[in-house]
């Protein structure tokens, strides 16, 4: 572990933690202290918790707080005083220690080392207990947004579950109306672009083992997040092209903006026309007769005009995206279009076999009446 400015040596890693942790305590209101790094070496961590306690009211101890061989602070604090809790029945955040001290006001606190759990222990835990401590009650209740989830989203049962969320806004085809789609982004504790990309937050509670697509929530925003500003969801087929479309996309926003959920076309069409995607993904059949057989066709059935818009052609059949009448001129499909009519996405198919990109971006009207 270095401080942030070091130059890294294989096996090192910037100590970023104390930064987010600070901030969020200064952030509730109190001071802050970051000390040197300290090895891992049991007597050293003590010297450097008593030393802390000194001036502090609440010592953080950054990693280590674990049940392996190399984590020390639970024996650390049992040495100066006791423990309270060690380990807390929720994800990220599980290996939480709370303690005292014997002699001293403060109050130990084992923080995980990897971020999302280091961040979760500070919002769970200490923020409260600073809260306390600065005699300002309980925090107010945080307010959830009302959204849907844009897929099914899994949990064990036997523990709390924070989930890290983007919000897209996205017109319901059906009503007509714009609503909030969450979109749950990759799990993992050590997961620090994730933590950044985050818009919003879900518990899922012990004893739920999830959400399923479509479920009304309300998880809780991020202060000071873009908040579903940029944010695309697509469902519906992969391929080298729509790859290539994706991740020119994602060379101008930030990686996790852009959703791709590979689903079969019923899903896939089922989510177009309940409002949880901007738009399909599907392989259309250029001798199709646009019937209700043809997915295009039923798409038309369910929502209503739709525009076709194509992204490579191969063989018989092109890749294409089919967007609502509704939502054609929105944020998010008017950068996929620019990004479909670009040099650099031309040049893109040609590195993909079996591809044509001649009519890459051509847009094509259809409605009830020209089936």
């Amino acid at each position: 572990m270095r401080p942030v400015g070091a130059v890294l040596a294989p096996g090192e890693v910037l100590d970023t933690n104390s930064l987010m942790l600070a901030g969020m305590v200064e952030e509730t209101g109190g001071k802050a202290l970051r000390l040197p790094i300290a090895p891992d070496r049991p007597d050293q961590i003590a010297a450097a918790v008593v030393q802390a306690a000194e001036s502090a009211d609440v010592v953080l101890v950054i990693a280590g707080s674990s049940a392996g061989r190399g984590d020390h602070t639970a024996t650390v604090v049992r040495r100066l005083g006791r423990t309270a809790v060690h380990g807390v029945a929720m994800r990220p955040g599980h290996p939480v220690l709370l303690g005292v001290l014997s002699g001293h006001r403060p109050v130990p606190v084992g923080v995980p080392g990897y971020p999302a759990s280091a961040e979760r222990t500070f919002t769970c835990f200490v923020g409260p207990l600073l809260r306390r401590l600065l005699a300002r009650g309980r925090s107010a209740r945080e307010e959830g947004i009302p959204a849907r989830l844009g897929c099914t989203v899994s949990s064990a049962e036997h523990l709390d579950e924070y989930v890290r969320l983007r919000l897209a806004r996205i017109i319901d085809p059906r009503t007509g109306r714009e609503g909030l789609v969450a979109i749950p982004l990759p799990r993992g504790a050590g997961a620090l672009n994730t933590m950044v990309q985050t818009e919003a937050v879900l518990r899922i509670p012990a004893g739920a083992n999830g959400f399923a697509a479509g479920a009304e929530i309300q998880p809780i925003p991020i202060a000071g997040a873009a908040f579903a500003t940029a944010t695309t969801i697509i469902s519906g087929l992969r391929s080298p092209a729509t790859d290539a479309l994706l991740e020119l996309r994602r060379e101008e926003t930030p990686r996790g903006s852009v959703h791709w959920t590979e689903f079969g076309v019923q899903d896939a069409s089922n989510a177009l026309a309940t409002g949880l995607c901007h738009a399909v993904a599907l392989a259309q059949d250029h001798d199709a007769d646009g019937g209700t057989a043809d997915p295009i066709g039923g798409l038309i059935a369910r929502v209503g005009e739709v525009t076709v818009i194509e992204i490579a052609r191969t063989g018989s059949t092109s890749d294409v995206l089919v967007v609502p009448a509704l939502a054609f001129d929105s944020q998010p499909i008017t950068a996929l279009r620019a990004v479909l009519r670009s040099t650099a996405f031309q040049r893109r198919l040609l590195e993909c076999d079996g591809y044509s990109g001649r009519s890459a971006g051509r847009e094509t009207w259809h409605g009830p009446n020209a089936q």
